[in-house]
């Protein structure tokens, strides 16, 4: 590179925050293809140089990407596969072909719009032509054909797939909806795949049937006999691939699971006409749990694989689905078995998940683009205006109501004899050898089912405003997509109406849906001691007297009851969009009316005339109503789940009707694949404008809950697959609070309102029964679950209690937030602390396994100097805030002029609140008075009068209770502020144990929320006070929960036992004595490093998962471990059961050597033989583990026919292990995670490090390293370590360049913008050839060179720079590894070295040839 003279140095240190906060932005995705059609996508900073870093490596290793896949995929030609697929989708399949060869998987987490299913078609078509078997399972049956139709495109003809579904829906079609395969019906399935025999209930192979089943061996008494099902162990000859949905491996037909399972294995035995198989799973986030029967029999099914490509945008939506990525990825090399796996991530929460998406990506096992959101609009609308907002208020009140009486009835009447009925199902089976496992009764209570029928409540509470804004909308020219979950289409169909039936619409009240709810509760599932299955109910006549009268009149109730609310809104919808003239100025069809076309599942509609409602009979066509709707000849396209998944209703250039799109949200899915899903339907490659978002919201506080729930669940989401929570954060704007610092606030909120939960239907509670058979509700210990619960169950309170629930909630939850913050608890993020950490030590924590990834690598626990970000005020700070609050005022002085302002601005405020909500009354009396004024009022005129009357009687009723609320808050921060005097003492306890001695402290005063509409809330009123530990300060609301958790702890503290007048005074004498230890700049602190998954379940309260930087400017991540740690703790450390052989063969017979907290244990028996004992609970699946049966020895006096296996003692399972297995045994055993505690050891490596890094940091090199700065010089703009010199920018740099004794790394250049300046493109030419020697790059270089000796010049020389520009050395774009040379240049350095030199004549000539056939192409 370019040797310049040193100038001054100048001292930069580098804004590392800002650093790492630019990496929650996402980036441009650069391709290693030269597909012609580039989709130009974005891919999260975070991921942006691990995924270029497993790109390159596959050019390294492959040589052009582009080559490999058509080679592979076995396409002609370039130009075949580039009509097949994109570049993004090229780079896809490329990083697969990688995982392919090593028998690994790829996940693709590409968002909607990318081409997923292209990208899968890309993985089924290399399988068929390399001869293995493709399994492709999907969601839903009609994805059969979206892939069908992608193969296609791909030019993979003459497939032959075996449908596994055998439902009437399970059909492939073409792009014109023509049947092109057909599944065969259940019965020829069977006759094909299996055969059956009759053998006895307690024979061997009975009993081997059933355990692989899953399903309990039925009693031999009962059932004698019993026929099984065999299933043939091959793929009929006329079909080389299998379709399939997750639901074929539910336990309805277990024969099919039972196939795939026998034609697998026996591809992997070799007999077969396939090499192997390998599973395509499309949207592979419905798998679920790993627990689940899906979960176990994929994971069963994927053991058997040669590969796998899961493809999900949200493959990653919950900790318990990770396990079925594990296996087959990096993840592989913790050796953490699925339950402990799920535990670390639970641990680690969002923090963890966003570690582990990098690791991923580098491996090149995980791949995430997305389309840009750049100039897409999102409009969030309330509906909150009046008389509106209070009709809404009452509609709902009337339903929650009734919905509290059903609840009410259940706990009353129904509850006891659901207890009778399941008790003496229970007493029957007490002489059963083998009872079944969900004997008796099974029951879900009223409670449980409030969030669903409130969710469909406020669906049909805001159709009509949704159809006043959609026709506002289509005014402006614009087309809109209305998306929605639920048609409620079941309780159209509860009715019983055939096509043409008319009914009026006040029979159609929302009403229906409560009275379906009062008829369910009599229901209930009943399973027998002969594990029959049945759905029984109670009579009505079996209840007493009293129950039954009460049911009529509840009964009665609900059937005179209206609500106004109608049960098909979607019809609402369309009758009052369609009856709406379009103006002829608009585009699109000419009709006179705006048109709708709908994608749902619903079988009937209704058509409105007047007040009576037409029945229809309805089918919708998806792929002609989005056909129609991007026409032209539909204005609205209503969609829900149905409608969510592949198809396109954006603006594009291939579509007759290229209007804006707008997206308008009416409720909300909380199922977060469906809403990406929903979301992708107008956000797709090739719009020519795009479109705009709109959240309708009611303001209804249950709403809340949906958009909190939905939030969190994209926050997920973005952690997983992008790797930072940032991305999505601004685009639904609710507060987030279902994590575990809401279940703090929301069990706090329980326990302190016992008389609200019978109500609430006790949430947080359990059931237990006492000596005499009562039950009753007990509190949990726990609190995970709570805030879901209670807010759940807010349903069931009238919608005024509900927004006091929520107001309060929020209030605690942002107070317990700022209390986590400030005591250094808070771990909900990775939270970035700039450290500038300097290694004194490395010690091994936890041992790995090995492998290539981090994954696989030790846990090092580094002992490290690091700043103290958390140094206590000094003495004069201190003062300085206490003489700033005193403003030379007394203390007593202070404090009586605040409880003056109080005592003269709290009635001001409570006049203002009390006006305000006159003013409310007054508005609606007005309103009321506009239909009194009426000559003749209408029937629905009078029930709105009616209506009215009641919402003025409660508004009057209720201004007077909240004038009292607020009176009763006045004397709570008026007995709070009285506590402390400014300057007093007090005793602060620790944030993390009691038996920590308390801190001083000193009162620093009252701060009031003067920003806030309302200042006197008590969250709005905080004391403060300085602290003498590494808190530094404390700012305590007056609010329940953790904050008055805290005060009470400081009053406590400072009350029980009296600060004396010593005490006192020495506070502030001794401070900066007592604060010396905390208020060191630098202090030594232990930091988890490396392996971060392997020791994330050591992340608490008290031990945080953080990005730091160290001292030579690197960003890391670790776990912190806290300063109370204590250190006897670091004196031992994990190592895997295998590192331990040496131990167990040198024990002494008769001694034993345990792990896993003595859950495992091995006793020598003699010189050969070794006895092992496992705790049956902890490592149950270890015990059944075949392969880990068979290394065990058989046990005295068994048949020598007989296969080893453990044998029951006490809760432990034993087995014999001879010396020989032993080896084996371990390393088998490291797959459970056993490990065992060893002492702790210096990392070996450590001196040699430390001595190297001494040397290059004394030893200056001679050659300097320039760069072009990409962004504006300053703190952000380059590393620190290696800096020498700034030059500012002229014509040829326009932002300055910068000098460095050292190369800097590829990622510092691609992370910082930074372009190396070289001396000339012969520079950057041969540091490209030296790295790419020993690699496939060079090799193909070398053979192009061969082909271009009768090449014209010109020719020759672009050649060469392309083929060097599409074959980089490092990861990043090409201007950070190549400079700013063309590929004209770096050929024609190529030229020289490698060919011969060029002179002025050479490239004359070179010039007249381009020339002449550039004329020649004229």
């Amino acid at each position: 590179m370019q040797e310049i003279a040193l100038k001054e140095v100048i001292d930069t240190s580098v804004d590392t925050e800002a650093l790492v906060s630019s990496k929650s932005a996402l980036t441009p995705y650069v391709v290693k293809s030269d597909a012609s059609y580039v989709m130009d996508t974005l891919v999260p900073r975070n991921l942006a140089f691990e995924t270029q870093v497993a790109l390159t490596r596959i050019v390294r290793e492959y040589g052009n990407i582009d080559h490999l896949v058509r080679d592979r995929l076995r396409y002609n030609s370039l130009e075949d596969l580039w009509k097949a697929f994109s570049a993004e989708q090229v780079d896809a399949i490329g990083l697969y072909l990688k995982q392919f060869d090593m028998g690994k998987s790829l996940i693709i987490a590409d968002a909607t719009g990318i081409g997923k299913g292209r990208e899968a078609a890309g993985v089924i078509r290399h399988s068929v032509m390399e001869g293995y078997l493709p399994i492709f399972f999907t969601q839903k049956v009609k994805l059969f054909s979206d892939i069908y139709r992608d193969l296609k495109a791909i030019d993979l003809t003459g497939i032959d797939p075996f449908i596994l579904n055998t439902d009437s829906q399970a059909k492939i079609k073409d792009s014109d909806g023509s049947v092109v395969f057909t599944s065969l019906s259940s019965s020829e399935q069977k006759e094909l795949l299996t055969h059956l025999e009759t053998v006895p209930t307690d024979s061997d192979r009975a009993i081997a049937y059933y355990k692989s089943i899953g399903r309990d061996l039925p009693d031999p008494d009962t059932y004698p006999e019993l026929t099984i099902t065999h299933v043939i162990d091959h793929v009929p000859s006329e079909y080389d691939m299998i379709f399939s949905t997750y639901s074929q491996l539910q336990s309805a037909a277990p024969y099919k699971y039972l196939w795939l399972k026998s034609i697998c294995e026996q591809i992997q035995l070799g007999n077969s006409r396939f090499k192997g198989v390998v599973f395509v799973l499309d949207e592979c986030h419905t798998i679920g749990s790993h627990e689940t029967l899906i979960g176990k029999s994929m994971l069963s099914l994927l053991s058997l694989s040669h590969s796998c490509c899961f493809l999900s945008a949200t493959f990653a939506k919950y900790p318990e689905v990770m396990p079925i990525y594990a296996g087959y990825t990096a993840i592989a090399e913790a050796k953490l078995s699925n339950d402990a796996f799920v535990r670390s991530m639970k641990s680690g929460g969002l923090a963890l998940q966003e570690i582990i998406s990098p690791n991923l990506a580098e491996m090149g096992q995980l791949i995430s683009r997305q389309r840009s959101s750049e100039g897409i609009e999102t409009f969030y609308e309330v509906l909150d205006q009046e008389p509106e907002r209070s009709l809404h208020r009452k509609q709902v009140d009337r339903i929650i109501k009734i919905m509290r009486r059903i609840a009410s009835f259940e706990s009353q009447y129904l509850n006891s004899r659901f207890a009778v009925i399941h008790s003496k199902a229970k007493n029957s089976g007490d002489k059963t050898r083998q009872k079944p496992r969900n004997l008796g009764v099974k029951q879900s209570p009223y409670f449980s089912r409030v969030f669903g029928i409130v969710d469909q409540m406020l669906f049909a509470l805001k159709a009509e405003s949704v159809a006043k804004k959609t026709i506002a909308l289509l005014e402006q020219d614009k087309k809109v997509v209305i998306a929605f979950k639920s048609t409620m289409g079941a309780f159209l169909n509860d009715l019983q109406l055939g096509s043409g039936d008319t009914i009026p619409k006040a029979d159609l009240d929302f009403v229906h849906v409560l009275q379906k709810g009062l008829d369910s509760i009599f229901s209930y599932s009943y399973t027998t001691i002969d594990n029959i299955k049945t759905r029984e109910r109670i009579p009505l006549e079996d209840l007493p007297l009293d129950a039954q009268k009460a049911y009529q009149t509840l009964k009665e109730d609900i059937r005179k009851e209206r609500s106004g609310l109608i049960i098909s809104p979607i019809d609402i919808l369309i009758d009052l969009i369609t009856k709406t003239k379009k103006p002829k100025t608009l585009g699109g069809h000419k009709e006179s009316y705006f048109r709708v076309g709908e994608v749902t599942g619903r079988k009937q509609r209704l058509v409105f005339d007047g007040d009576q409602a037409i029945v229809q009979s309805f089918r919708s066509n998806s792929e002609k109503a989005f056909r129609l709707f991007n026409s032209g000849e539909y204005d609205v396209l209503l969609i829900n789940q149905s409608g969510s998944t592949g198809a396109s209703a954006h603006a594009s250039k291939d579509f007759k009707d290229q209007r804006k799109r707008a997206l308008l949200m009416h409720q909300f899915e909380l199922d977060i694949n469906t809403v990406v899903q929903i979301l992708g339907r107008v956000n797709r490659t090739g719009q020519v404008v795009l479109p705009e978002y709109y959240y309708i919201t009611s303001d209804i506080p249950m709403e809340a809950r949906l958009m909190t729930m939905l939030k969190a669940k994209l926050k997920t989401l973005d952690a997983n697959t992008t790797g930072s929570q940032k991305t999505r954060d601004d685009t639904l704007k609710s507060p987030d609070f279902l994590n575990k610092y809401g279940d703090t606030v929301a069990h706090a909120w329980i326990k302190e309102h016992p008389e609200l939960m019978p109500d609430l239907g006790y949430p947080n509670h359990s059931k237990v029964k006492d000596d005499n058979g009562y039950s009753r509700y007990v509190l949990n210990p726990e609190k995970h679950g709570a805030i879901r619960q209670l807010t759940g169950r807010a349903g069931l309170l009238l919608v005024k209690d509900q927004q006091s629930l929520y107001d309060e909630l929020l209030s605690r939850y942002k107070d317990q937030i700022q209390l986590e913050k400030q005591q250094g608890t808070y771990d909900l993020e990775v939270e970035f602390l700039q450290l500038d950490a300097e290694v004194q030590k490395r010690f091994l924590f936890h041992k790995g396994v090995g492998g290539l990834s981090a994954f696989g690598r030790d846990t090092v626990r580094e002992q490290t100097i690091v700043n103290n970000l958390n140094r206590p005020f000094t003495l004069q700070q201190v003062e300085m805030r206490i003489l700033k609050t005193l403003g030379g005022k007394p203390p007593e002085t202070v404090q009586a002029q605040l409880l003056a302002e109080i005592a003269l601005e709290y009635p001001k405020m409570v006049a203002q609140r009390e006006l305000a909500k006159k003013e409310s009354i007054e508005k609606l009396s007005t309103q009321m008075l506009e239909y009194q004024l009426k000559k003749e009022l209408s029937k629905q005129d009078e029930q709105e009068v009616t209506l009215l009357k009641e919402i003025i009687d409660e508004k009057q009723q209720g201004l007077q209770k909240y004038i009292e609320q607020l009176e009763t808050t006045r004397k709570r921060i008026e007995s709070h502020i009285g506590f402390w005097h400014i300057g007093d003492a007090v005793k602060v306890p620790s944030s993390y144990s009691a038996s920590i001695a308390p801190s001083w402290g000193v009162f620093l005063g009252v701060s009031m929320g003067k920003s806030a509409k309302n200042p006197y809330t008590l969250g709005n009123v905080r004391l403060n006070f300085a602290v003498t530990d590494s808190r530094k300060a404390l700012s305590v609301s007056l609010q329940h929960g953790g904050d008055a958790d805290l005060l009470n702890g400081i009053f406590k503290e400072s009350k029980s036992t009296a600060i004396t007048e010593r005490e006192q005074e020495e506070v502030l004498t001794l401070w900066n004595e007592r604060i010396k230890e905390a208020s060191v700049k630098r202090e030594q602190r232990q930091i988890l490093t490396e392996n971060i998954l392997a020791s994330a379940s050591h992340i608490d309260g008290k031990n945080r998962l953080i990005k730091y930087n160290t001292k030579e400017g690197a960003i890391q991540s670790g776990i912190l471990l806290s300063r109370d740690t204590d250190a006897s703790s670091y004196s031992q450390s994990s190592y895997p059961i295998s590192e331990g052989l040496h131990k167990i063969t040198a024990l002494n017979i008769g001694g034993y050597f345990k792990a896993n907290d003595n859950k495992v244990r091995f006793v020598k028996t003699s010189a050969t033989t070794f006895d092992v004992f496992l705790e049956k609970k902890a490592f149950y699946k270890a015990i059944i583990d075949p392969e880990l049966q068979k290394l065990l020895t058989l046990r005295m006096g068994a048949d020598s026919n007989e296969l080893p296996d453990f044998v029951q003692n006490g809760n432990e399972m034993t087995g014999g292990v001879s010396l020989s297995n032993l080896p084996l045994f371990l390393n088998k055993l490291n797959d459970y995670g056993v490990y065992y505690l060893d002492s702790t050891k210096q990392v070996k490596e450590l001196k040699e490090e430390n001595e190297k890094d001494w040397e290059s940091r004394t030893q200056r090199s001679d050659k300097r390293y320039v760069y072009e700065l990409g962004t504006a010089y300053g703190k952000s703009s380059h590393p620190s370590a290696g800096f020498e010199n700034f030059f500012e920018g002229d014509a040829s740099y326009p932002l300055g360049r910068v000098v460095y004794n050292r190369r800097l790394s590829d990622k510092e250049r691609y992370n910082f913008t930074l372009i190396p300046v070289f001396k000339n493109a012969t520079e950057s030419y041969t540091l490209w050839k030296n790295a790419s020697s020993d690699t496939k790059v060079l090799t193909d270089y070398l053979a192009l060179i061969d082909t271009l000796a009768d090449v014209p010049l010109f020719k020759a020389i672009e050649t060469l720079g392309y083929f060097i520009l599409n074959h980089p050395h490092e990861s990043g774009n090409r201007e950070f590894v190549f400079g700013r040379y063309t590929a004209l240049e770096l050929g024609k350095a190529s030229y020289n070295e490698e060919i011969g030199e060029l002179t002025p004549l050479t490239e004359f000539v070179a010039k007249l040839q381009l020339n002449k056939e550039l004329e020649e192409i004229v």
